[in-house]
C-alpha cells in the first residue's frame, strides 16, 4: 500500500469517527442527557413581602393616581363653591363651567385611553359623564336654574337621555362595559332623583326608552344588566302607580282610560324584559332568565290585579286567568327556541296564577274541587309528556286541596258542600295514587294514610252534627270499629299492608276509647251496647285471624 493510499484511508476513518460522534450527541439529546447551556437568570422586580402577600409597586402608584384625580375634583368643587359665594359666576356661567369641565374630563380620558392608560381613562370618563349629567339635571330640577334658563321637563329629559346615550356610545366604541353600566346607572338615577309623579307619563316613557337601549346593548354586545334594570323599572312603575290610584289629581284619576294607559306601559315592560331574558338564554345565562321570568310574571299579575281591583273588583279572577294565558303563551314561545327551563318556569307560573284565580273568583267547595282537578290534570299531563317537573308539581300540589278540605271545608261549609268537597278529595287521592303507580310503579304512603284519616275525621264530624253528646260518643266508637274492620278486610283482600295496619291501629284506638272514656261517660244502656258491639267485633276478628293466620299474616 502506497503512502497516498494510506493517507486517504486515514481521512476516511477520521470522517467516520466524526459522524459517529455526531450521532452519539443526537441520541444523547433525545434522551435528555445533552449538556445544557447555562441560561442567564432574569431577576423579577423587587417587591416587599408581608407574610404571604406580595405588594406590587405598580398597584401602589395606580392608587396614587386615582387619589390625585379625586383631589383635583374636590379642589374644583371647592373653587366652584367659592366662586359662586363671591358672586363671580352666575347661573348661566355655572352651567357652562360644568359642561366645560365635563368635556375636559372626557377629552383627557380619550387621550389617556389612546396611550393605554385604560384604568385612568375609565375613571375620567365616569367623572366627566357624571358632571355633565347632573349639570343638565340641575337646569330643571333646581327651581332658580329652571326659572333663569326657562327649561321645561320634556327638553330636560331629552338632554339627560342624550348624555346617557353619549356615554353608552363611548363605552361601546371603546369596548368598555364599565362605562356602559355607569351610563345606565345615571339614566335610572335621573328618574328617581327627579321625583316620580303620578300626574304625567314622562317618567314611564323615559324608563321605557332606557329599557329599550338595554335590550339593544344585550342584543348586539351580550352585556347584561337585565335583573337590576328590571327591578328599578318596576320600582319606578310602582311609585307612579301608587300615586296614580291614591291621588284624586293624578293622571289615572283624571283620564277616561286609566286601564288602557297603565296596561300599555305594563305590557311594554313585560315584552322588553321577556325579550331580554330570551337573548340571555341564547347565551346560556339560565339563572338570570328564570329570575327575570318570575319577576316579570309577578309584576304583571300584581300591578294588573291592583288596578282591576281598584276599578272593577268583580273581574279580579278574570285578570289572573288572562295573566295565566299570557304566561302559558310565552312558555310555548320559549319552547320554540329550545329554552326548556324557561318553558318549565312559565308552565309552573301558569298554574300558580290559575290556582290563585280560583279562590278569587269562586268560593265554597268549588275551590277545593278545581284545585284537585288541576293537580290531577298536571300529574297526568306530566306522564303523557314524560316531564318529571310537571308530574311532581301536580302530584305534590295535591297537598293544597287536601289541606283546604281538612282545615276549612270540613268545619265551615254546610252539609252538602262539605260532603262534595270531602268526597271529591278522597276520590282524587285514589286517582292520583293510581296515576303515580302507573308512572313510577309506586305510590306515596303519606297520601294513603291521609285519606284514611280524612275519612275517619269526616265521619266523626257528621256524627257530631247529627247526634247529641252521649249518643255521638257511642256512635263514634261504633263507626270507628266498623271502619277499622273494613280497612283490615280491604287490606287483606288487596294485599295492602297500609290499610290492614291502619285498621289494626284504629281498632286499638277504639278499644282504648271504650275502656278509658265510654265506660265512665255513657249511660248504662249505651255503655252495654258499646261494650258488646266492640267486644263481638274483636272476638270475630281474632277468630278469623287465628284460623287463617298462615294466609293473612303477611298482609298485616
Amino acid at each position: 500500500m502506497t503512502g497516498a493510499e494510506l493517507e486517504k484511508l486515514k481521512r476516511i476513518v477520521l470522517l467516520q469517527q466524526k459522524q459517529i460522534k455526531d450521532l452519539t450527541s443526537r441520541v444523547d439529546d433525545l434522551d435528555g442527557n445533552a449538556v445544557q447551556e447555562p441560561v442567564e437568570e432574569v431577576q423579577e422586580p423587587i417587591t416587599k413581602s408581608h407574610g404571604n402577600k406580595v405588594e406590587n409597586p405598580t398597584n401602589l402608584f395606580r392608587v396614587f393616581g386615582i387619589v390625585g384625580v379625586i383631589l383635583i375634583l374636590l379642589g374644583m368643587v371647592y373653587f366652584y363653591k367659592y366662586a359662586v359665594d363671591q358672586g363671580w359666576i352666575g347661573i348661566t356661567g355655572r352651567i357652562a363651567l360644568g359642561v366645560i369641565a365635563a368635556f375636559i374630563f372626557i377629552g383627557i380620558g380619550f387621550v389617556l385611553y389612546s396611550k393605554e392608560f385604560i384604568k385612568y381613562s375609565q375613571f375620567l370618563f365616569a367623572g366627566g359623564l357624571g358632571i355633565l349629567y347632573f349639570t343638565i339635571f340641575a337646569t330643571y330640577h333646581f327651581e332658580d336654574y329652571r326659572q333663569a334658563l326657562g327649561m321645561n321637563l320634556v327638553l330636560n329629559t331629552i338632554l339627560l337621555l342624550t348624555v346617557m346615550v353619549g356615554g353608552l356610545l363611548i363605552g361601546l366604541r371603546l369596548d368598555q362595559k364599565n362605562i356602559v353600566y355607569w351610563s345606565l346607572v345615571l339614566g335610572f338615577a335621573a328618574a328617581f332623583l327627579s321625583g316620580i309623579s303620578g300626574k304625567t307619563l314622562h317618567i314611564l316613557i323615559y324608563v321605557l326608552l332606557v329599557d329599550i337601549i338595554i335590550f339593544i346593548i344585550a342584543k348586539i354586545r351580550g352585556w347584561y344588566v337585565g335583573i337590576p334594570a328590571q327591578v328599578l323599572t318596576y320600582i319606578a312603575f310602582a311609585i307612579w302607580f301608587v300615586q296614580g290610584i291614591s291621588s284624586p289629581t293624578s293622571l289615572l284619576a283624571q283620564t277616561s282610560q286609566p286601564l288602557l294607559i297603565t296596561f300599555l306601559f305594563l305590557g311594554f315592560y313585560y315584552i322588553i324584559f321577556t325579550a331580554i331574558s330570551f337573548v340571555q338564554a341564547s347565551d346560556h345565562k339560565e339563572g338570570e332568565c328564570l329570575a327575570m321570568s318570575v319577576i316579570n310574571a309577578v309584576c304583571l299579575g300584581g300591578f294588573g290585579l291592583g288596578l282591576i281591583n281598584h276599578f272593577y273588583p268583580e273581574f279580579n279572577g278574570l285578570w289572573l286567568m288572562i295573566v295565566a294565558g299570557i304566561t302559558l303563551f310565552v312558555g310555548f314561545l320559549s319552547r320554540n327556541f329550545n329554552f326548556e327551563k324557561i318553558f318549565d318556569i312559565h308552565f309552573l307560573l301558569t298554574f300558580v296564577f290559575i290556582g290563585i284565580a280560583v279562590p278569587v273568583q269562586f268560593d265554597n267547595s268549588v275551590v277545593t274541587i278545581l284545585w284537585a282537578i288541576m293537580s290531577i290534570g298536571l300529574t297526568y299531563a306530566g306522564i303523557k309528556a314524560h316531564h318529571n317537573a310537571l308530574f311532581f308539581t301536580g302530584y305534590f300540589g295535591y297537598i293544597i286541596p287536601l289541606a283546604r278540605v281538612f282545615f276549612y271545608d270540613m268545619w265551615f261549609l254546610d252539609d252538602a258542600e262539605r260532603l262534595i268537597a270531602v268526597g271529591v278529595v278522597l276520590f282524587g287521592i285514589l286517582i292520583i295514587q293510581r296515576i303515580r303507580k302507573l308512572a313510577t310503579e309506586q305510590h306515596l304512603i303519606g297520601y294513603t294514610i291521609t285519606g284514611i284519616v280524612l275519612f275517619g275525621v269526616w265521619g266523626v264530624r257528621e256524627i257530631v252534627e247529627i247526634y247529641n253528646d252521649e249518643m255521638a260518643l257511642l256512635m263514634v266508637s261504633l263507626f270507628w270499629a266498623v271502619y277499622a274492620i273494613g280497612l283490615i278486610i280491604y287490606g287483606i283482600m288487596n294485599h295492602n299492608k297500609v290499610f290492614s295496619r291502619a285498621g289494626v291501629i284504629m281498632f286499638g284506638i277504639v278499644i282504648a276509647k271504650v275502656v278509658a272514656l265510654d265506660i265512665g261517660e255513657l249511660p248504662n244502656i249505651y255503655r252495654v251496647v258499646g261494650l258488646f258491639f266492640v267486644g263481638i267485633l274483636a272476638l270475630v276478628g281474632s277468630f278469623i285471624f287465628v284460623r287463617n293466620k298462615e294466609k293473612i299474616k303477611e298482609y298485616i
